[in-house]
């Protein structure tokens, strides 16, 4: 849990540097799988054959899925599936046109730190 919370922390100094500002759209694409999650229930090890994982993680970091979030957030939101596509590789690429199938492996994965 503390790597998630380190995590989220980066994509919220990363908008503040590049946006001037802070917000919770920084962090919104991951919101949905962390409503799952408890203490002791790593994020990294829910099953991708999960019955809910297209749902909560595929969906939101899709570009697609900006066409239902407010105009002026769009580009925080966008910036944290762009990160993600960079930082995610193996088993958490990201399919940013799902469900086009079209995975990007990221060039490093935080994510297998843990």
């Amino acid at each position: 849990m503390a790597l998630s919370f380190m995590l989220w922390i980066g994509h919220l100094v990363v908008t503040r540097l590049y946006f001037g500002t802070w917000t919770w759209w920084s962090i919104a694409p991951d919101l949905p799988m962390a409503t799952f999650l408890t203490p002791g229930n790593v994020p990294w090890s829910i099953k991708k054959n999960w019955m809910m994982y297209d749902l909560f993680y595929k969906v939101p970091h899709t570009f697609w899925i900006l066409v239902v979030i407010p105009r002026r957030h769009r580009k925080v939101y966008a910036f944290h599936i762009l990160c993600d596509i960079l930082s995610h590789t193996g088993k958490w690429s990201i399919e940013p046109l799902y469900p086009v199938d079209l995975t990007i492996h990221g060039i490093w994965d935080p994510v297998e730190w843990a």
